[in-house]
């Protein structure tokens, strides 16, 4: 008898398996609280009563690392987002420059053509003129009026294009 509280004592103090190691032996093959506190139960003989606080608290820790990642999520969506829209707007810019552009030498190049035609109509008009012109007493026409004609055409047409050559 006189072994009987010492025996007590290290059954009660010596033979208990390590808890911890048991929690984190079910949390690695466990998906929610209740599969935790299942696992705990069933596997370790945990009383429903001292597996309930780790369940709660695994639960707990499992949907905050939800939480978390589905804030990740969010936010690099969201930035993919505002990098797509930037380039759409990029894109758009671009677009609208060069259809700026293209109207702006279309208007450019019709101004030429205007003026172009311009000039061409004033010199037809100098080149009729001398064409019905009398010829002189020799019965030729003056060489030297249709020269200066020429030269006010070419005149003409070369400030109506600004320099720039004109196809025809």
């Amino acid at each position: 008898m006189r072994y009987l509280p010492i025996l007590l004592l290290a059954a009660a103090c010596g033979s208990r398996p390590d808890r911890g190691r048991e929690l984190a032996a079910c949390q690695l093959i466990s998906k929610s609280g209740d599969e935790l506190a299942r696992c705990l139960v069933m596997k370790y003989s945990w009383a429903a009563d001292s597996a309930g606080p780790a369940k709660s608290a695994f639960q707990w820790e499992l949907d905050s690392i939800r939480q978390a990642h589905e804030a990740q999520v969010a936010a690099i969506i969201a930035a993919q987002l505002r990098d797509s829209e930037a380039a759409a707007a990029a894109r758009e810019r671009r677009v609208l420059a060069r259809a700026r552009d293209e109207a702006r030498r279309d208007s450019i190049d019709q101004e030429i053509i205007d003026r172009a035609n311009l000039a061409k109509e004033r010199c037809s008009a100098a080149a009729w003129e001398h064409a019905v012109r009398p010829a002189t007493a020799g019965g030729g026409h003056d060489m030297a009026h249709f020269d200066s004609l020429n030269r006010v055409c070419q005149a003409e047409r070369d400030r109506a294009v600004g320099g720039r050559d004109t196809i025809h």
